[in-house]
């Protein structure tokens, strides 16, 4: 399924405010510590000055956060970016695998809903990452029942085809349930398709429909 993007762009009067506040920032003089001293640059400077290329985002960014400019750190934020990156892609996959791990049986309980909010803190996860991994998740169980549901029928078709479970067949088709989380009520609802499908509408051989539902008890 094809995804929707929004794409948004400033308009003229926007353009003009935005450029204008951009040579007002590339004008600006600041110290920057560099060679055991201090040296005053213009922002616009800063960039040509280090062997990568850092925005004007980065270095007001670096001027707060590091309270004030280092030639040394602003020469190494590409890759304290990168590693930022690596982390929080980690920690994504960490909870989101936690998340899988809570919903494998197709709910969650309060006590892992409690231990799922607490692990979403720790590792800092925003409340619409979460949001969006879960509908993520949700979207692939259901999918995946569908396909057990499909797969499943497709077994009791070839087990009911003689309208006979024989032992072994019986105790393949219960292991296979389990395994791929079909309630027995599923199960009854299946059988009974596959009924109509292999005897015709109700009123067909009694026998028979009884053998079929045996399975399920």
């Amino acid at each position: 399924m094809k995804q929707r993007m929004n794409g948004y762009y400033l308009t003229p009067a926007g353009f003009s405010r935005a450029s204008g506040l951009r040579e007002r920032i590339a004008a600006v003089m600041v110290p920057v510590k560099m060679n055991g001293g201090t040296k005053y640059m213009r922002v616009a400077d800063i960039d040509d000055a280090t062997s990568v290329h850092i925005t004007f985002c980065d270095i007001v960014r670096e001027a707060i956060q590091g309270k004030g400019l280092d030639m040394d750190m602003l020469e190494n934020i590409e890759a304290r970016r990168r590693d930022a990156l690596e982390a929080k892609e980690q920690a994504s996959d960490v909870y989101k695998r936690a998340l899988q791990t809570a919903w494998r049986d197709g709910r969650v309980t309060a006590t892992e809903r409690f231990l799922v909010e607490e692990l979403r803190k720790h590792l800092e996860i925003s409340e619409e990452q979460h949001r969006l991994l879960e509908i993520e998740i949700v979207r692939r169980l259901a999918q995946d029942h569908m396909e057990f549901r499909r797969i499943y029928r497709m077994v009791l078709e070839v087990a009911l085809a003689d309208r006979v479970i024989s032992g072994p067949e019986g105790d393949i088709l219960e292991g296979l349930r389990r395994v791929m989380r079909i309630s027995r009520k599923e199960h009854e609802d299946l059988v009974k398709e596959v009924e109509v499908s292999v005897c015709g509408p109700p009123g067909c051989d009694k026998a028979a429909s009884e053998e079929m539902l045996r399975v399920s008890r």
